[in-house]
């Protein structure tokens, strides 16, 4: 028994050990607390005196306030009347710990936590301090955010222990943007971005917040596109903040990463998928060159004929220029992005834009839209590659582009906010690849039709009034009529909704006169000046009493022949489109 009764009090001398001399200051307690956390005892006891007993009665919280300062937290502890305090139950911080005096030594302190990665760590504030950002959310966000702390799975605020606690940490290294209105934003962002940060987080007053999270977040996506940030990126809405961080990648749209790489001289920095795509899209446009209106028009094509559009679950390349330049396949983002990269190579000024669109969808299918805007000659312009894609066939259509404020209007749904204040009011719809015209007489639609043959165009669209296109559907001046007046040749197709006629795959006709008249005599004095031209063919379009006559007694057509000089020559006729053609004369 006496045996049993030694080895008993040896067991508790090493469970509890005591400490013999009486503290009269709190530092010696912190430091009892480091010993016992070194030799992680589980229960100590040690004698204070009458002035920090008395401190230690009237606020028991006091001793876990400075054992949380030795890494000690959690404590059961008694005391007597004699000084004597025995700790009988405690534990120790996982991960490191650190006290702060000022906000400057919180984000130091943090810091270093991220700098060796802890996963977690407790900060012991001074009183006032504690008070100061426990009152403050955003200032206490902001403080972690500074310190590269992006995000934590708990996070424990001890009010009694001015403490801190965080555990499950994701550091980053970003930068903070504290910001109360929008003026300039997506700038500031960008700029974010050419600093060769690839996170950065938002912090945005109450108002601003609260304007940038309502109505679906419209506004926000607005901005994030503006911006060049990849909306895909989670953004933690915690405490008013907004956070923009994604592991092992930039949180901003490919294309403006490889084009801030590439004008920087840091391809070599780059992801090699990044590598890749930069060296595919610089042979892309190699051969491309002239005004900057024409290399516009050049990426625009060629981005039509290299890419299908496609959504694949599968990847998110499709969102991207990667998706877009290596795969040929993009979905609006990287049609958009891609667009952005060649035309940011070629140095010509370029934008993201995003809203939605006005367009018939399928059903189910997202209205939420991404495409350009381009500034040329001082103006900025809407392009969108997109739409112009043809989906099922091979000729590229110009609806979406070069558009100014009035076509971007009626096609799409945005917010106006971050668009530059030189934008193209009203479209010129004559000016694009395939011009189009208003028209509401046969006169302008043929006066339409000459000025885009002399300009070199193959395509046209006739914008018809409602009264000029019933006149075109009803074939009561049919437009082969308007082509060979206008002395083109051409295939001729039209939507009816939009009362619009196009006229494709346009040339000039050769060796061929056309002629309108109303009367025999018109006709004979146009013969004779027809004769004195070389030509291998003449289409004479007659008025309908003309037409009349004619058919009343076709033999006529020789003396009228006759009387203009031709000693022979064949004749045909069309009752559709009351032309006579007159040939091998």
């Amino acid at each position: 028994m006496k045996r049993l009764l030694i080895m008993i009090g040896i067991f508790l001398s090493l469970a509890m050990p005591a400490f013999s001399e009486t503290l009269s200051r709190w530092e010696g307690i912190e430091r009892i607390f480091s010993q016992a956390r070194e030799n992680q005892s589980r229960e100590i006891t040690f004698r204070v005196d009458r002035p920090i007993l008395s401190e230690i009665q009237a606020d028991s919280v006091k001793l876990n306030i400075h054992a949380g300062k030795a890494g000690v937290r959690n404590l059961s502890f008694s005391y007597w009347t004699d000084g004597k305090i025995e700790v009988k139950q405690m534990e120790y911080f996982k991960g490191p710990y650190t006290s702060v005096r000022n906000t400057a030594e919180m984000v130091n302190a943090v810091q270093q936590m991220r700098y060796s990665g802890e996963d977690q760590f407790a900060l012991l504030l001074e009183p006032e301090l504690f008070e100061t950002v426990q009152k403050d959310p955003d200032l206490r966000r902001t403080i972690l955010l500074k310190g590269g702390l992006v995000h934590s799975r708990s996070a424990y605020h001890t009010d009694e222990l001015y403490r801190l606690e965080y555990e499950g940490c994701s550091y980053w290294n970003g930068i903070v943007l504290e910001v109360s209105d929008l003026t300039d934003l997506p700038e500031k962002i960008q700029e974010i971005g050419y600093r060769g940060y690839d996170a950065f987080a938002l912090l945005p007053s109450k108002e601003l917040f609260d304007r940038l999270t309502g109505q679906e977040n419209e506004l926000l996506h607005a901005l994030e596109t503006a911006a060049l940030v990849n909306s895909g990126v989670t953004s933690y809405q915690g405490e008013r903040s907004l956070i923009y961080s994604k592991e092992g990648t930039s949180v901003f749209f490919p294309g403006f990463v490889i084009l801030r790489a590439a004008q920087l001289g840091q391809e070599a920095l780059l992801p090699e998928r990044l590598q890749e795509t930069l060296r595919m899209a610089r042979r892309m446009i190699a051969e491309i060159s002239g005004t900057q209106e024409e290399e516009v028009l050049a990426i625009h094509d060629l981005l039509c004929r290299h890419t299908a559009y496609k959504i694949d679950e599968s990847t998110e390349e499709d969102e991207c220029c990667v998706g877009a330049i290596l795969n040929g396949e993009a979905n609006c983002d990287g049609y958009a992005d891609a667009f952005f990269l060649l035309c940011g190579l070629k140095e010509i000024p370029v934008r993201l834009v995003s809203g939605e669109v006005l367009k018939q969808l399928d059903p189910g299918e997202d209205p939420f839209h991404v495409w350009n805007l381009v500034q040329l000659n001082g103006l900025w312009q809407s392009v969108d590659v997109t739409w112009d894609d043809p989906d099922r066939s091979d000729e590229i259509t110009y609806g979406q582009y070069l558009m100014g404020m009035d076509l971007m209007e009626e096609n799409y749904i945005f917010r106006h906010e971050f668009l530059p204040s030189a934008v193209l009011k009203v479209t010129s719809m004559d000016k694009r690849p395939v011009p189009e015209f208003s028209v509401s007489t046969a006169d302008e639609a043929i006066s339409a039709l000459k000025r885009a043959a002399g300009e070199g165009k193959t395509s046209v669209i006739l914008r018809m009034s409602e009264s000029l296109y019933q006149e075109y559907a009803s074939e009561k001046n049919p437009v082969w009529k308007w082509l060979d007046l206008a002395g083109i040749s051409g295939n001729i197709a039209h939507v009816a909704e939009e009362r619009k006629v196009f006229v494709s795959g346009i040339s000039l006709l050769s060796g061929i006169i056309v002629l309108e008249v109303d009367t025999q005599k018109e006709l004979v004095s146009e013969l004779r000046q027809v004769n004195q031209r070389s030509a291998r063919e003449v289409r004479v379009y007659c008025s309908d009493a003309l037409f009349a006559e004619y058919l009343s007694d076709q033999q006529q057509i020789w003396t009228w022949l006759r009387d203009a000089g031709f000693s022979n020559a064949s004749v045909s006729y069309s009752t559709e489109r009351k032309v006579i053609v007159i040939s091998d004369f």
